[in-house]
């Protein structure tokens, strides 16, 4: 048997580790010994929403205190809402906004409001599902890069404001639980009701905020720090990641006390105590040389808490006009990575959006004919689900047909010492949902590149059947179609010599 090992293209082909895993999802780890891993397929993005005039920068997915979903979208000139039911976002601009094209939207939920910030606007705000357009939050209000809700406060950085200009290392909060109310920092009025800023006085600039029950997480260009309340200072803000950050905005994440972020040499995952290297001697290098540095500002991330994935949309090579054309993903639970193909121009961390009585019309019921009552949770929406926005600007869901695979093994020595004649192939993959090839691919020395065979059709058998020879195989497997597990192939083969 040759299993699907973990992939790790930084390492040497020869060595058993699977070199391509496009298209999948890491599943489970079958074999702690050998690093055997199971992958499952991935959807396709299906786009279901009519289009925008522009491009997305920026966007959130919340749910309403009475129960239905809402997603509100940001683009260079304009904020959007699209709630349950509805095909199309509604324009809901208080005015003409200039987000510029290397920047992005920052959203927050507080309560029951959206608050939307860029360093080039107003910060504003709107009542979810209240049917009105956003507003400017506050005249003292600074523009902001970042927000977040650390406890009871609505937490901003990297920030602008006309008496003090630019302050990219700057945190600001309002009053505890108003985040409508910006007092005179200093003021007894601000002091009263615990609103003030901090410059942090090392680590560049702020480049990612992660929220929390009583505190957070801020991200700079190359420290971590804790936020903690309440302290005598309303806030403590301790470097607690003292070599690492990010520089990469658009790849800070977090899921609670969980942080991932891209650093200059690679993926993190900070836990509360120090960052944990993820793509070392795995992917990272693979990733660096594959971004297109030029559009770095376009990476934007997601993550997926019922398969406890990350994902992280980004430029890669061939990419059309900068936009994301790959997603690389890393499932925490079992430390595995794989990567998508498909283009893109925003990613991010989903609800469904349910149905109202119009909508639930497209689903074939009739007020007989309803499977459950019009106030079950069924039709509410809000269920987790990764969310996209392709590059004619459609958002969709990735609900669509299983994308098709490639998984590759490792390169090996069939026959120890001497060539191998590898006759057929045995694909193990379950539920298969339609068709299965693999491609022998050998050379006879390490310093040899590499011959592709011809690839082979599964038969009625279960046999992939080929004449491949060679010291050194590996195999690719493509899969059209769905299907559960790929675990591997088990192929037949004899020893042929060493001539």
């Amino acid at each position: 048997m040759i299993w699907f090992s973990e992939w790790l293209p930084d390492t040497p082909d020869l060595g058993g580790d699977s070199t391509v895993i496009k298209n999948v999802i890491a599943g489970a780890i079958i074999d702690s010994k050998t690093g055997a891993t199971s992958y499952k397929k991935f959807l396709s993005f299906s786009n279901t929403i009519t289009a925008l005039a522009e491009r997305v920068q920026g966007a959130i997915a919340v749910k309403a205190d009475g129960g239905g979903a809402y997603i509100y979208a940001g683009t260079a000139s304009s904020l959007r809402e699209l709630g349950p039911g509805a095909s199309a976002f509604t324009d809901r601009s208080g005015s003409t906004y200039t987000c510029a094209a290397d920047q992005r939207w920052s959203f927050a939920r507080y309560g029951s409001r959206v608050y939307a910030g860029h360093i080039g606007d107003d910060t504003q705000y709107t009542t979810i599902g209240g049917g009105s357009n956003f507003a400017q939050l506050s005249s003292a209000a600074p523009r902001c890069r970042h927000m977040a809700v650390f406890g009871l406060f609505l937490m901003v950085g990297n920030t602008w404001d006309s008496s003090d200009g630019y302050k990219p290392n700057r945190l600001w909060w309002p009053a505890i639980d108003n985040p409508a109310s910006w007092p005179t920092v200093g003021s007894d009025a601000a002091a009263q009701v615990q609103s003030d800023y901090q410059d942090l006085p090392d680590g560049g600039a702020i480049t990612g905020l992660v929220g929390g029950e009583s505190g957070g997480y801020v991200v700079t260009e190359t420290k971590i720090y804790r936020a903690t309340y309440p302290t005598s200072t309303v806030f403590d803000f301790t470097p607690v990641e003292q070599h690492r950050g990010s520089r990469f905005p658009g790849s800070v994440i977090g899921d609670g006390r969980l942080v991932f972020y891209l650093g200059d040499d690679g993926f993190y995952m900070f836990d509360g105590a120090q960052s944990i290297p993820i793509g070392t001697q795995k992917i990272d290098r693979w990733f660096l040389a594959d971004l297109d540095a030029i559009h770095i500002p376009r990476i934007c991330a997601a993550i997926d808490p019922v398969n406890k994935l990350v994902m992280w949309a980004y430029p890669g090579s061939g990419n059309s006009l900068g936009n994301p054309s790959k997603i690389i993903i890393y499932n925490w639970a079992i430390g595995r990575w794989s990567y998508v193909q498909t283009d893109l121009e925003y990613l991010l961390s989903g609800l469904s959006l349910g149905y109202t009585l119009d909508s639930l019309d497209s689903l074939g019921y009739t007020l007989d004919t309803l499977p459950y009552s019009l106030d079950s949770y069924v039709w509410q929406g809000g269920e987790p689900k990764l969310i996209g926005f392709d590059t004619s600007h459609r958002m969709g869901f990735f609900t669509g047909s299983a994308m098709a695979a490639t998984l590759t093994t490792g390169e090996t020595q069939l026959s120890e010492g001497q060539r191998s004649l590898v006759t057929s192939v045995r694909p193990l993959v379950s539920d298969v949902g339609t068709t299965i090839t693999v491609t022998p691919i050998t050379r006879n020395r390490l310093i040899d590149s590499v011959t592709t065979g011809t690839a082979s059709t599964i038969n009625a058998v279960g046999e992939c059947p080929m004449l491949s020879e060679g010291r050194y195989h590996r195999f690719q497997m493509d899969i059209t179609g769905g299907f559960t597990h790929a675990l591997g192939l088990d192929p037949s083969f004899t020893g042929s010599g060493n001539a």
